[in-house]
């Protein structure tokens, strides 16, 4: 018999599970143990990779959300300093009304500056020296002030 046939012979006598029979002389026998040894190795191989490949798919599907919730994040810390209303430097202000000069070179009332310049809202009241000085002459202020 010769090689190729012998080699033929080995491939028709393959089993489903891809095993090739080993009867037959000794070289047959040898070069089927050698077959089914790879093969067998080979189907560990392919096991591993498909396991692999499982965690690969679920790797990438974690980075895309990641990915995803980052992006979020980043539109959100976008808007949020688009929102932010930053006062720093130097602000020319009068020494006698406290209007402040803004970069047109206009005088506002500090209210309207800071109301543009920062997130801040301003209700009105009256400290006791001022009321003192402007209504002192009409009301005790001290007696006004106690009784807030």
């Amino acid at each position: 018999m010769e090689l190729s046939d012998s080699v033929s012979r080995i491939g028709e006598e393959a089993d489903g599970n891809g095993r090739v029979g080993s009867d037959g002389p000794a070289e047959i026998r040898r070069l089927a143990a050698t077959i089914n040894t790879m093969l067998e190795g080979l189907a560990r191989a392919h096991q591993l990779l498909a396991g692999k490949n499982v965690q690969l798919e679920q790797e990438i599907a974690e980075r895309k959300e990641l990915e995803q919730e980052r992006e979020k994040l980043i539109a959100q810390l976008q808007e949020a300093l688009a929102q932010v209303k930053t006062l720093s430097g130097f602000l020319p202000i009068c020494a006698s009304c406290k209007k402040i000069r803004d970069d047109s070179g206009y005088w506002k009332q500090i209210e309207s500056y800071l109301s543009a310049h920062a997130d801040v809202t301003f209700s009105h009241g009256m400290c006791p020296d001022c009321a003192q000085k402007l209504y002192g002459d009409f009301i005790d202020v001290d007696e006004v002030l106690n009784n807030m």
